[in-house]
């Protein structure tokens, strides 16, 4: 009784409807109220149950939590602000030794559920979390060279390749020339491609409604499949990965072969062979031109050769002797080293 009565009040004071469900809803949840951890953990759970989010989401924004709780066990809301953000940060990164993109992921998770919070009236500093910055570390992109993605494709059509590996090489190299994401191999079917396009709403996206067209060059339906439904017979993403590591390996490919180096390979393909960054912007589904450009800085063999284009032969032929070097340097007295 006492329970219903304080939720009584809650709504009163707050002049909000109270319903048969807000009611059971918040009778389950008491005390959840007060602790920011308890309530983003139900409500992570009640957003599973209900199918807005995906089992591998529940499984990340759950794992946030329980590290949160190793620092505090309890957050009040009254205590969730920018500054708290910033100890959480200081915390993961200097006591847990947490990498910045690891870091980045829990702090979005808590201006997530912090939001779902303030939206469902509680009292939250949201502005100062708003305004928090999330670190990003500018990572070096892997991609595939062409002669690695040459080795590839030689196995995959040579007679030696197992039924498993050629499975998850051909929706590989599918993506490598289409920039597909995997949760987008595992969902594209026969129903999505109208003549040689490729017409699909990107799953990571699914909530903004927009769709992307990709044409499909002839190399791309060699390695569809299947002849209807669904275009690949998917595993496991960790199980494909597990199986792309064997694959590098086979191959004699010294990088860390995963789904998502497709999509990078994709990007980085498109722009060495002369795409333009606006098409690829599109064909890669970005909302932001600003994120398409990280691609245009990731080839450095592709700087190299450009960079020839500088190389004036009046110059060249012209060096007065005794002159430096590519590669040479000057130390403080001027003399060559």
């Amino acid at each position: 009784m006492a329970k219903a009565n304080e939720i009584f009040i809650y709504y009163r004071h707050n002049d909000q409807e109270l319903t048969a469900a807000s009611f059971r809803k918040e009778f389950s949840r008491f005390g959840a109220r007060t602790n920011f951890l308890q309530w983003s953990h139900l409500e992570i759970e009640e957003r599973y149950q209900a199918n807005r989010i995906q089992l591998q989401t529940r499984k990340n924004s759950l794992a946030s939590i329980n590290k949160i709780r190793q620092w505090r066990e309890e957050i009040k809301f009254s205590e969730l602000n920018g500054e708290l953000m910033k100890d959480l940060q200081a915390w993961l990164k200097n006591n847990q030794g947490m990498k910045v993109n690891s870091v980045g992921g829990i702090l979005k998770t808590v201006k997530v559920y912090a939001k779902a919070a303030h939206e469902q009236g509680l009292a939250i500093d949201i502005d100062s979390i708003s305004k928090f910055k999330l670190p990003q570390s500018k990572g070096r992109i892997t991609y595939l060279k062409p002669e690695e993605l040459t080795k590839l494709h030689h196995y995959y059509v040579s007679e030696e390749i197992s039924e498993t590996h050629k499975r998850v090489l051909g929706q590989f190299l599918f993506s490598t020339m289409t920039g597909l994401r995997f949760s987008d191999i595992e969902r594209v079917d026969w129903k999505n491609i109208d003549d040689d396009t490729l017409d699909f709403e990107p799953f990571k996206t699914r909530s903004i409604e927009k769709r992307i067209k990709i044409p499909l060059v002839e190399s791309a339906f060699y390695l569809i499949q299947t002849k209807k439904g669904k275009l690949f017979e998917t595993m496991a993403l960790q199980a494909t990965n597990r199986v792309l590591k064997d694959i590098a390996i086979k191959c004699n490919i010294r990088k860390n072969l995963t789904t998502h180096l497709a999509r990078h390979t994709f990007a980085t393909e498109f722009l060495r062979r002369g795409g333009a960054i606006e098409v690829l912007k599109e064909l890669m589904g970005h909302t932001k031109i600003e994120t398409t450009m990280i691609y245009t800085h990731v080839d450095e063999e592709r700087k190299r050769q450009q960079m020839g284009l500088m190389e004036y032969s009046i110059f060249k032929n012209n060096l007065p002797s005794g002159g430096m070097k590519l590669g040479q340097t000057q130390n403080p007295q001027n003399r060559l080293i």
